[in-house]
């Protein structure tokens, strides 16, 4: 049979040479595990279920218990009406004690239990979150010999395969006791705050709060998580204990907890010159528990994982379908700078962010293997963490005036 007709016509489209756009990731769904006791039946022990904190049903299928607490809570951390906030939820079976709990909220990674369950989200038809966070307060209690809680470590690990950030809560009783507890982790996964909150005359837990407040601010800006949520006043009655801090001491408790990359919950003074504000609740924290000078910031690391992860899911598209020519080498790496430079019009990332081919990284025998190499260079902001002033007497202002007045005098 002939491969062409002897009348007739054909066309088709070579897309080869086109840059594809950018289909950013998610990086604002909260991820929340806990116990729900009063659970509806319909809702499955380990299995995620994405939800929003405005869903007229929320009691109905968790009922009274530390998930709903938890939602409601988030749920004041977005201007009502606004919008609402996406949560996954995973919900466990409480132990028989609070060791036992914990147990439990850790898992395993083999059954894809606790924890890990957020891994299966897109299995499960949920969406997969990137901002993690225990309910309860069971992250606030140590292990056995005062080891690291075994349910934070393994949401670290989560959060490693999923480039997500897990927000736990340190003890909320004393310094001390805060830095003790710090000194067991170490990761660019990791935030920790110490103070807790209270809320209607109820103290509780601050992390989840800080988490959604991560999520509103990540809204803020267009879904792209470029900015800390730090500095911002909280929809709370007060913290849940006095922590001393002011913005130009550097010996005071919130200092010093904050020297130790600890986020703390404390009061805007009115009536002090240094206050973080005049007045209500704030949260003030940035940092990570990486001891990498170059990761230690939330929105710094949670940027690269940006700008990481969705120029990869770009890159995709080109795998095996198109063979590795010049024109489709051109074509990956326009794609990633004008994903890039468009960060940068947003001021997401520092101005001039590029993408080449460096011929010398790659070899012929390389590309008879189907492997390019390319180079990509971006520069996410830090946050604006302290401000130095140095002021000096102006000889010339008085000489300004004093020509002012004899020009005067002459007139």
């Amino acid at each position: 049979m002939a491969s062409t007709v002897t009348v007739g016509m054909s066309g088709s489209w070579d897309l080869s040479g086109e840059i594809r756009p950018t289909k950013e990731a998610s990086f604002s769904t909260i991820g929340l595990i806990g116990i729900s006791p009063n659970k509806s039946a319909d809702i499955e022990y380990n299995r995620c279920y994405t939800v929003t904190t405005d869903d007229s049903d929320l009691s109905d299928k968790f009922g009274e218990g530390d998930i709903l607490d938890a939602l409601n809570d988030m749920a004041l951390c977005v201007e009502d009406g606004q919008y609402a906030l996406s949560v996954t939820v995973v919900v466990v079976e409480k132990g028989a004690d609070d060791a036992a709990t914990i147990t439990n909220i850790a898992g395993t990674s083999a059954a894809g239990t606790g924890v890990f369950a957020f891994k299966l989200a897109t299995m499960h038809q949920a969406e997969l979150p990137r901002l993690m966070v225990i309910a309860g307060g069971y992250d606030m209690i140590l292990g056995t010999d005062d080891t690291a809680n075994q349910a934070v470590q393994n949401l670290d690990s989560v959060c490693s395969s999923i480039l997500g950030m897990a927000f736990f809560n340190g003890p909320s009783t004393t310094k001390a006791d805060a830095i003790t507890h710090r000194e067991k982790y170490s990761s660019k996964r990791l935030v920790m705050t110490d103070g807790g909150v209270v809320v209607d005359s109820v103290s509780k837990p601050a992390a989840h709060f800080v988490a959604a407040m991560q999520a509103a601010v990540d809204l803020e800006h267009d879904g792209i998580p470029s900015h800390c949520a730090g500095m911002r006043s909280m929809n709370v009655g007060g913290p849940g204990r006095e922590i001393d801090f002011t913005l130009n001491n550097p010996s005071c408790e919130g200092q010093d907890l904050l020297s130790y990359q600890i986020g703390i919950i404390v009061v805007g003074d009115a009536g002090a010159d240094f206050s973080v504000g005049d007045g209500g609740t704030y949260y003030v924290g940035a940092h990570t528990l990486s001891d990498d000078s170059l990761e230690q910031f939330i929105n710094v690391v949670r940027m690269q994982d940006y700008v990481l992860l969705n120029i990869l899911r770009t890159q995709r598209q080109f795998l095996v379908k198109y063979n590795l020519t010049v024109t489709v080498a051109r074509n990956i790496i326009a794609t990633a700078q004008s994903f890039l430079s468009k960060l940068a019009a947003k001021d997401a990332i520092y101005p001039n962010p590029y993408a080449k081919f460096v011929g010398n990284d790659s070899s012929p025998e390389d590309w008879r293997e189907g492997k390019l190499e390319i180079s990509a260079f971006a520069e996410p902001h830090a946050p604006l963490m302290t401000i130095d002033t140095t002021f000096y007497r102006d000889r010339d202002a008085i000489e300004y005036s004093i020509a002012e007045l004899e020009a005067y005098s002459a007139a």
